[in-house]
């Protein structure tokens, strides 16, 4: 009798110690620091993030070839349109600029940007019709890349309440027309700020399963269309 009382409170003490211990890592930051294991093949969010990299580089460059291709990439894995995706716009400064379209983030958005870039060049559209001609059918797949597209108004912001499984990777990848123009950083359920940057890739693994906050900051004095997507 004694040794079955001794055996349950050393099982009620190693279960009191295992929860205060899972409470005390829950009020730390929701990010392990161990390496995320490579994978053979890129992420839809990855392939995402290259086909934007690209057409920027192409929209910089004027090369409407470089936009045909971004289109290849992007068609390989495109991403799905975020069903009523979670996020509030915060304040921005007013101005007297006309509000630009969204960012046309699809093949066929690329390719006719691409033909319009082209111009009357016919050996550019020559090379373009072909890229067309040989993209695969428009599909997307289960556990893909979901995107949201939108304007940041001049020094405005906005947040998406999104939540991640703990022990699964978190991506999360945001680009506009060109590079820098968009700062955004990704918060814990805590507050803790897990991640601050202006390029346009993150990727990490939540300890546990909860809810994070990426906020967008629209630095400029202008209006700036983005994409935003994750896994």
């Amino acid at each position: 009798m004694k040794r079955l009382t001794l055996t349950l409170f050393c099982t009620l003490i190693a279960f009191s110690t295992l929860s205060v211990r899972t409470f005390a890592d829950e009020k730390g930051p929701n990010a392990t620091t161990q390496p995320i294991p490579p994978s053979d093949k890129p992420s839809s969010v990855q392939t995402l993030q290259v086909a934007g990299q690209l057409a920027a580089w192409a929209r910089s460059a004027h090369d409407p070839v470089g936009l045909a291709i971004a289109a290849r990439v992007l068609a390989s894995d495109p991403p799905q349109t975020m069903n009523n995706p979670n996020k509030s716009a915060g304040p921005s400064a007013p101005t007297s600029d006309a509000k630009p379209a969204v960012m046309d983030v699809t093949p066929q958005g690329l390719i006719a940007e691409a033909k319009q870039m082209a111009g009357d060049d016919k050996d550019s559209l020559a090379t373009i019709s072909q890229i067309e001609s040989k993209l695969p059918a428009a599909r997307g797949h289960p556990g893909g890349a979901i995107m949201d597209r939108d304007v940041l108004a001049p020094g405005g912001s906005v947040t998406y309440t999104i939540a991640f499984v703990g022990g699964q990777p978190m991506e999360v990848v945001v680009f506009a027309p060109a590079p820098g123009l968009v700062e955004w950083h990704v918060y814990d359920e805590n507050g803790n700020e897990i991640q601050s940057q202006l390029s346009d890739h993150f990727v990490s693994m939540p300890q546990w399963t909860g809810p994070f906050r990426v906020v967008l900051t629209n630095p400029t004095s202008g209006y700036v269309p983005y994409t935003f997507a994750t896994n």
